[in-house]
């Protein structure tokens, strides 16, 4: 989570930055990004990673982990995100069906992470549009495990999420 050297940034799927999303005004984040957002504030809505054009700022008290998560193969890689004080943003609408995305469903995902496997990162939110990837491929294709009760791999040709955007949601 490097592109967070500023300040910790909070987006709801509509206006959304590290990319955390918002449900029931409570933020949610990946466990790999804990240490960064407690004790620290959170900018709410903008578009900008500078904050400058946030509509709500909200420190962050502490950083709830999955207790089951495992940090070397980020198994239930999710923490909650316990605020000072309520949003007032509108919170992200989330899938009500208890089922993956099918192979091949096209996806989005948002950040503000590396614009370029070797370039910084995005000073406004970006997007982009990624299909769902079997796990069967994406398990040849991976240097790591792919745990299918837990984890989504998705990819489209040139293009994907980067580093620092770890957190950020997915949705359809």
């Amino acid at each position: 989570c490097p592109c967070i050297q500023l300040k910790p940034h909070l987006h709801s799927l509509t206006n959304t930055r590290v990319t955390v999303s918002l449900f029931l005004s409570t933020p949610i984040s990946a466990a790999h990004c804990a240490g960064i957002f407690a004790g620290n504030d959170i900018y709410i809505g903008g578009l900008k990673i500078t904050g400058e054009d946030a509509p709500e700022t909200i420190l962050a008290e502490t950083e709830l982990l999955h207790p089951d998560y495992e940090d070397l193969i980020l198994d239930n890689d999710i923490m909650l995100i316990k605020l000072n004080s309520p949003s007032k943003a509108t919170p992200s609408i989330w899938n009500t069906v208890a089922a993956m995305p099918a192979d091949q469903a096209t996806t989005t995902t948002i950040g503000f992470g590396l614009i370029s496997e070797s370039g910084g990162c995005s000073d406004e939110l970006l997007e982009v549009n990624i299909k769902v990837v079997p796990y069967e491929t994406c398990q040849v294709a991976s240097f790591e495990e792919i745990n299918d009760n837990t984890m989504i791999c998705a990819s489209a040709p040139g293009k994907d999420s980067c580093y620092g955007d770890s957190g950020g949601p997915m949705f359809d």
